[in-house]
C-alpha cells in the first residue's frame, strides 16, 4: 500500500498510526484492558460469576480476554482501511 500522489507519506502514515494497534503498544494497552476489566469485577461483585476462581486463574482470563479484545481491534481496524479503501473515489485510490 503506498500513499497517493494527493495526499503526503507523513500524513499517509499518520493515518495507519490511527487505525492500526502496533506490536509495541499491544501489551502495554492489553494490560491496562486486563486492569480496567479487573476494576469493574472489583466494583460490581455481581458481574462475578458465583463460583469463586483462584486469583492466579482470574488474572489469566482477565490477560486472555483483553489479548483477544486487542486482536478484534486490531481485526476491526484492518477490515475498516480495506471498507474505506473499496470506496475511496477512483482519484484517490493508490495506482497498482
Amino acid at each position: 500500500m503506498a500513499a497517493s500522489a494527493l495526499m503526503p507519506h507523513w500524513k499517509f502514515c499518520r493515518q495507519l498510526d490511527k487505525a492500526m494497534i502496533h506490536s509495541s503498544h499491544r501489551d502495554r494497552k492489553t494490560k491496562a484492558i486486563a486492569d480496567a476489566l479487573a476494576m469493574i469485577a472489583d466494583a460490581h461483585p455481581e458481574l462475578d460469576p458465583h463460583r469463586p476462581r483462584p486469583v492466579r486463574e482470574t488474572d489469566e482470563w482477565l490477560w486472555e480476554s483483553a489479548a483477544e479484545f486487542c486482536a478484534a481491534l486490531d481485526h476491526y481496524a484492518g477490515r475498516t482501511m480495506k471498507i474505506k479503501r473499496e470506496f475511496a473515489p477512483a482519484a484517490r485510490r493508490p495506482r497498482a
